[in-house]
């Protein structure tokens, strides 16, 4: 491998770590915002790590374009930086998620009643994705196989916790006439519990492309989702 096609690999490699770190900050603040830590002062911080995101993604998209053309990798090379490429891709999607929780969050009264009730399972719903996006990053720079079947297993489990959540949803609006202020709480916390779901999901979407890196096996859609069986 030429000195440029080096220095450009590791561009992507070294951005794709750094855009990784802004992930889990972004998650860590809504951890602390569903923990209900005051983070209004980090308003401005949630707004500019999203830009930063995006940038990121487009800067990473375009040195995978100037890798491909300009350097024609080897089939090996190849495959690692189309693997990069998807893995920023999800991670930009994971902050848009993120910042979707955080604005979910604010429509929540965390001193009812029903986010008492589902606390305990919106925070564990949280922690077993954020688990699983940084073993996604993890196994990907390190190639560990079996951490990636560990975090497809736990995709499992956050889909049933996400289905306890709803079906709990359910049956505490129908217990009782709400309010429309109840009703706006209830929907943010189906809202947001939908999309720390996703970010489990885009988790397991980047533990198949370290798949494909690692052992060039394409997994995609070989494990249905529940609703799906």
């Amino acid at each position: 491998m030429t000195i440029q096609r080096e220095k450009i690999f590791g561009k992507i490699n070294k951005d794709l770590l750094a855009m990784s770190k802004v992930v889990f900050k972004q998650i860590q603040l809504i951890k602390e915002q569903l923990d209900g830590v005051n983070i209004l002062n980090k308003e401005e911080e949630i707004t500019q790590n999203e830009l930063i995101l995006d940038s990121f993604e487009v800067k990473i998209r375009r040195n995978v374009i100037n890798a491909i053309v300009l350097y024609g990798p080897r089939a090996s090379d190849l495959r690692k930086i189309m693997s990069c490429y998807d893995i920023a891709i999800d991670l930009e999607r994971i902050g848009d998620l993120a910042l979707n929780i955080h604005e979910h969050l604010a429509r929540v009264d965390f001193k009812g009643e029903t986010f008492k009730h589902l606390y305990t399972k919106l925070s564990q719903l949280l922690s077993i994705s954020e688990t699983m996006t940084k073993n996604a990053i993890y196994s990907f720079s390190c190639e560990d196989i079996q951490l990636t079947q560990e975090t497809i297993e736990l995709d499992d489990v956050v889909d049933n916790l996400f289905e306890e959540v709803r079906k709990e949803l359910v049956e505490l609006s129908s217990e009782q006439t709400l309010s429309p202020e109840q009703l706006v709480e209830v929907l943010a916390i189906n809202s947001l519990s939908y999309n720390i779901e996703r970010i489990a999901d885009n988790a397991t979407n980047m533990v198949e492309a370290a798949v494909y890196l690692i052992e060039g096996r394409n997994i995609q859609h070989q494990h249905s989702k529940n609703e799906q069986k």
